[in-house]
């Protein structure tokens, strides 16, 4: 695929194209008995539209114009409140947003980062010390689309870092 200079454009796209099936496959863990669900996205369109067709869940939602003085409540309304859903920006919601871990161990990335680490740390918010259950994360790709190849890349990219991380100073 040759996109040429209309990265973000593209990657824009994809993401609201893939949101209402997003939408669907998350109403349908909901439906079939998933307590609580984590999701991330990246574009607002995208939280939009995840907003709009889960409406009926009530979702709560973290992305950047939440104060960082309203996150802990935030969290605390979803641990606490009965709500079984939070919808949040991946850089947001899954850097420095605690307590998710408590309450929550299913999650679900609708789109995906470049970065490897902002993806982990999505995981991260929910697998993390004071989490009793298991954690199950979805990233939620359409076979050879442009979201497989942001995930990819994000994979290869760990995988280097990994690599180059583990191997001994002699060997280098």
């Amino acid at each position: 695929m040759t996109v040429r200079g209309q990265v973000s454009t593209v990657r824009r796209m994809m993401g609201i194209a893939i949101a209402p099936l997003a939408a669907d496959y998350i109403e349908m863990l909901l439906d079939g008995g998933e307590e609580k669900i984590c999701v991330f996205a990246w574009h607002i369109e995208v939280l939009d539209i995840l907003m709009k067709q889960l409406a009926k869940f009530s979702p709560l939602r973290i992305d950047g114009s939440t104060p960082p003085t309203r996150k802990p409540a935030i969290v605390k309304q979803f641990a606490q409140n009965g709500s079984r859903l939070l919808i949040g920006n991946i850089l947001s919601m899954g850097t420095g947003t605690d307590g998710l871990q408590e309450s929550c161990s299913r999650g679900v990335a609708a789109e995906s980062s470049w970065v490897a680490g902002e993806n982990e740390q999505a995981v991260d918010r929910l697998d993390r010390m004071g989490q009793s259950g298991q954690v199950l994360f979805d990233f939620l790709v359409a076979p050879g689309s442009y979201s497989e190849h942001i995930l990819g890349s994000s994979l290869r990219k760990r995988k280097v870092t990994h690599t180059a991380l583990d191997q001994r100073v002699d060997d280098w």
